[in-house]
């Protein structure tokens, strides 16, 4: 019955180290999207996880906002 609480503090512990790991990383990221992206750091995006349940998980927005429509343009020679 308590071992569903004791991974869930396990996970949360883990997620504690990894971000003190990775947090020096983090500053000259969201440094560079700012000075070359539209300037949007993060993006939210709806997922489907365990029993169907929805979830939003966030990233880092790397690709322009409008990247789907801007495709490559056809040359009348090929």
């Amino acid at each position: 019955m308590y071992i569903k609480y004791i991974k869930r503090l396990l996970d949360i512990l883990l997620v504690f180290v990894v971000l003190a790991i990775i947090s020096p990383l983090l500053l000259p990221i969201t440094i560079i999207l700012l000075l070359t992206g539209e300037h949007y750091l993060f993006y939210g995006q709806n997922r489907v996880g365990h029993k169907n349940r929805s979830f939003k998980i966030w990233k880092f927005a790397t690709m322009l906002k409008d990247s789907i429509n801007m495709g490559t343009k056809k040359s009348y020679f090929t």
